[in-house]
């Protein structure tokens, strides 16, 4: 598992750690065996990148990994109870291009960029805010943001931070992983910014 024994130290610019997403972790939930919950995942290291896949190639090494997709207009999560009992010690969620990644104190949620709440209200932060508070319940104690703008509205939060990932203008992107320190039980999360086509150039950092 070469990718995932290094993630803990991944930190700067990503040389010769870039991320590259492929078969069913390109598709959005229920798309194929895109699903959410426990999936086996397979990591090549293929200088600079990583290339991980949902297809079991023999001679790839192989991890169990959570895995979070994206669904439009709508929002996919995992509580903490559910990915602490899952049996995996690895977390992985869709590319954004513009979706919005949430910790708090339920757990992870990847919110779709497109969420409708009404004629004439959709597809805006307001819309994501709003739909965020009504599936995720009341406000969370602590909470952190990764969005393409790192707007900083705190949805009630005690306390808030928000990131962004639009360090590129249109084409930013961004990956988050996960892993769990097998010592203490607590997660970890990094992500990595970069531009559409240009993994390697990207940065990696904690969140």
């Amino acid at each position: 598992m070469p990718f995932w024994d290094n993630l803990p130290f991944f930190n700067g610019p990503a040389t010769h750690n870039s991320v590259i997403l492929a078969g069913d972790l390109l598709q959005q939930n229920n798309v194929g065996t895109s699903y959410i919950g426990p999936k086996y995942i397979c990591d090549y290291p293929n200088d600079p990148y990583y290339i991980l896949d949902s297809t079991l190639y023999p001679g790839w090494p192989v991890a169990l990994v959570y895995w979070l997709p994206w669904q439009n207009n709508t929002i996919t999560a995992v509580s903490w109870l559910q990915l602490n009992t899952s049996g995996c010690n690895y977390f992985l969620t869709s590319e954004f291009s513009g979706c919005r990644f949430i910790i708090n104190d339920f757990g992870l949620a990847h919110i779709a960029y497109w969420q409708a709440i009404g004629l004439g209200q959709y597809n805006s932060s307001a819309a994501r805010d709003h739909n965020e508070a009504a599936l995720l319940g009341p406000p969370s104690i602590l909470r952190r943001k990764l969005s393409f703008t790192g707007s900083t509205a705190p949805l009630g939060a005690t306390v808030s931070v928000s990131n962004t990932y639009g360090w590129h203008g249109p084409n930013s992107r961004a990956i988050v992983c996960g892993y769990k320190n097998l010592f203490t039980g607590i997660w970890h999360f990094k992500v990595l910014r970069y531009q559409a086509g240009n993994c390697a150039g990207g940065f990696w950092s904690n969140f």
